[in-house]
């Protein structure tokens, strides 16, 4: 709230609010979407008010859309709602004080996880689901992952992709970014401050790549 207030020249208070630097999706979707970064669709509201408000949501969002908790990581409490029956499951198994988006589902074949680090882009990896009993590309959920050319990637998205990554002032992040299969257009799902170096597919990869940035760190 504090960043889109300070965006939008309002006051507030206590001002020392507008630098604190979160790592939860909510306050990375306020800041991509101020610097004119394209994110899927999103709208925030309070558990309670989720409970009630299933058909605006279909309205704004169409079907499927997605259903998921702001802090949560590698796939968990990700869900993507087709019906009421569903909607309402999730949210019977949801607590009253978590917190979770709601977004435009992004039809998609595959993912781009774009490791960064120093503003420069070290490594492209690209994931694809596993299954088609889900829509999530993650590694960690099953799904398939291979090293990819920068070139796949427009480059308007690794321009973004680093912005995003700057304005986060993340050093080492990995920028997930994917294509809409219908329209063609690109969009960032997230930023990750923990883009999982030492663990999922290519560690060998990744730890170069690690270790070739702090090279050039210390030859400065």
């Amino acid at each position: 709230a504090a960043v889109y207030l300070s965006n939008r020249g309002r006051p507030f208070i206590d001002r020392a609010l507008g630098h604190i630097i979160l790592t939860d999706k909510l306050f990375q979707y306020e800041v991509l979407s101020d610097l004119k970064i394209p994110i899927p669709k999103t709208i925030y509201m309070s558990i309670t008010r989720l409970r009630t408000s299933y058909d605006n949501l279909v309205d704004q969002l169409g079907l499927p859309f997605i259903l998921k908790n702001i802090s949560s990581n590698k796939g968990r409490d990700n869900f993507l709602v087709s019906s009421p029956a569903e909607y309402k499951s999730v949210l019977e198994s949801i607590g009253s004080n978590e917190k979770y988006v709601t977004q435009e589902y992004i039809d998609n074949d595959c993912d781009y996880r774009l490791f960064i680090m120093g503003n420069k882009i070290q490594l492209v990896i690209r994931r694809s689901r596993g299954s088609a009993k889900t829509h999530l590309n993650n590694v960690s959920v099953g799904g398939e992952a291979k090293t990819v050319s920068i070139n796949q990637i427009p480059l308007s998205v690794q321009k973004h992709s680093l912005e995003a990554a700057a304005i986060l002032k993340r050093d080492i992040a990995g920028v997930d970014v994917v294509r809409d299969k219908t329209t063609g257009l690109w969009c960032c799902f997230e930023v990750n401050d923990g883009p999982q170096l030492i663990s999922g597919a290519f560690v060998d990869k990744k730890r170069q790549a690690f270790f070739d940035y702090i090279d050039s760190e210390l030859a400065k």
